[in-house]
């Protein structure tokens, strides 16, 4: 049936209409398409505008804390700077004294270190902090201060004299102790027993004396030969309630004697086949370290001395092991060599870590004689043959600090070593003297503060430290 002109009209209507409407939908969809693109990229634009917001808030956040980074180094430099300047002025000088307190002052305030070198020096030098004892009339090689005998310690060295000093009262005379029996002068070890009314003294031809009086004029109760070679390194136990000394000699002999009721009997003898040049006793007083000149350590059991010794060798060290000591913590072993070497290790279930070995490079110009920690392991001293100590903050990295150096010695630093409050180091040298620094900076300040009453005018302030610098009077109270 053909289909009629009206139906074929009506046909072609529909089709241009569902073709406008499809056309319709298409533009609606790519409308809707196109909004949700402009949203997105409003989305995306607004987050970028914050992100930026917060690089720009980061960047200037890092410059601030960059400018006060640079503005707190110029000020610790000028605080050093300060120092300096007092460090240059005579003794007793009231501008010395007040330059000191500022520097301090103004050092802490700018996040300094609380011991730095410079500041250090200023304080010691206007608080007159430091006396030099002069009671031997050879080298004085060592150096202990007993238990439980406020502000007592004891020197001794070549000239074979003991002297019992107090650091309290340095101006006072040491008692003198001779022994009419010693046949060689030299005392290389000194050591008190546990509760400190005994000591013992080990020379250099295997001489050893035990002492139980320290009144003037007092004589040993035992003297005899001990060991062939020099007698390095004493060690007074009271184990169990057995007193017992532990000695040793530079040539490998170690010895236990019973020293209850004033005796001094051997109980047993070990031969480590090797010389031994430095010694120490772990933190928990259980082992005894040996040091060779072989650059080896041989550890011994002080509760067993029969168990068979244990030897450690780094292999790596330059120059013969001179001198040895534990952190008070027990963690690590710092070990000084004749090359003048600091090296330090972990110490970990009684034993080094060989593979934790490391080396402070040209912290000395000469061999190290001694390490010594303070008693809550802040500071570590060493002394040199270079005539020097120095003093470093132990909790902190060595090979980014500026040492204290005390340098009053004219010849070589044999012992040094912290009071038991920490607040004094105590030294000996080849000069013949003994010397003794208040070695807390805080301490110094205090005293400094007590020498002078006012602060800087204005003019001295401008003349010492600047006109750049704003002006402000000293923090007394600072710790």
């Amino acid at each position: 049936m053909n289909e009629s002109i009206a139906a074929k009209e009506a046909r072609k209507v529909a089709d241009e209409q569902r073709m406008r409407a499809e056309n319709a939908k298409t533009a609606a969809v790519e409308s809707q398409r196109q909004t949700q693109i402009q949203k997105e990229f409003a989305v995306t634009a607004r987050e970028e505008s914050e992100r930026q917001k917060v690089a720009a808030q980061k960047a200037q956040n890092q410059a601030e804390i960059a400018r006060n980074d640079a503005l707190r180094q110029r000020s610790k430099a000028v605080a050093r700077f300060i120092a300096i300047q007092s460090f240059q002025l005579p003794a007793g000088d009231e501008m010395a004294s007040l330059l000191a307190l500022k520097a301090y002052d103004f050092n802490l305030k700018n996040g300094g270190e609380r011991e730095n070198a410079d500041i250090f020096s200023a304080l010691s030098k206007a608080a007159g902090a430091k006396a030099t004892l002069i009671g031997h009339n050879d080298i004085v090689r060592v150096i202990t201060e007993p238990k439980g005998k406020k502000g007592q310690f004891a020197t001794a060295g070549d000239d074979g004299v003991v002297n019992i000093w107090n650091y309290l009262t340095p101006a006072a005379r040491p008692v003198q102790l001779h022994n009419p029996k010693q046949t060689f002068k030299s005392i290389r070890s000194l050591v008190f027993t546990p509760e400190g009314s005994t000591f013992f003294t080990g020379s250099s031809n295997g001489q050893i004396v035990r002492w139980d009086e320290m009144a003037p004029g007092s004589l040993p109760t035992k003297t005899l030969i001990g060991h062939t070679g020099m007698v390095i390194a004493l060690v007074a136990t009271n184990d169990k309630g057995s007193p017992r000394l532990i000695s040793a000699s530079s040539s490998g002999q170690i010895r236990l004697w019973d020293i209850a009721e004033k005796k001094l009997s051997v109980i047993s003898n070990i031969e480590l086949g090797t010389e031994i040049a430095t010694s120490a006793v772990t933190s928990d007083g259980d082992y005894i370290f040996f040091g060779t000149g072989a650059g080896r350590l041989i550890r011994l059991d002080l509760n067993n001395l029969l168990a068979k010794a244990k030897e450690y060798d780094f292999g790596r060290m330059k120059g013969r092991l001179s001198a040895l000591s534990f952190t008070p913590d027990g963690q690590q072993i710092y070990m000084g060599t004749s090359s003048g070497i600091l090296y330090a290790t972990k110490f970990k279930n009684n034993e080094p870590e060989l593979s934790t070995l490391s080396g402070l490079q040209s912290s000395h110009t000469s061999g190290i004689t001694k390490i010594t920690f303070s008693p809550d392991g802040s500071r570590v001293a060493t002394a040199c043959y270079d005539w020097k100590i120095r003093v470093w903050n132990a909790k902190e990295d060595l090979s980014k600090q500026q040492p204290v150096i005390l340098s009053d010695f004219d010849y070589w630093v044999m012992d040094i070593s912290f009071t038991k409050d920490g607040g004094k180091l105590l030294a000996t040298g080849a000069d013949k003297t003994v010397r003794i620094w208040d070695i807390n900076s805080a301490a110094l300040f205090l005293e400094v503060s007590k020498k002078v009453s006012r602060d800087l005018t204005e003019e001295e302030w401008d003349k010492y430290i600047g006109t750049d610098i704003p002006y402000e009077k000293l923090s007394r109270n600072i710790k």
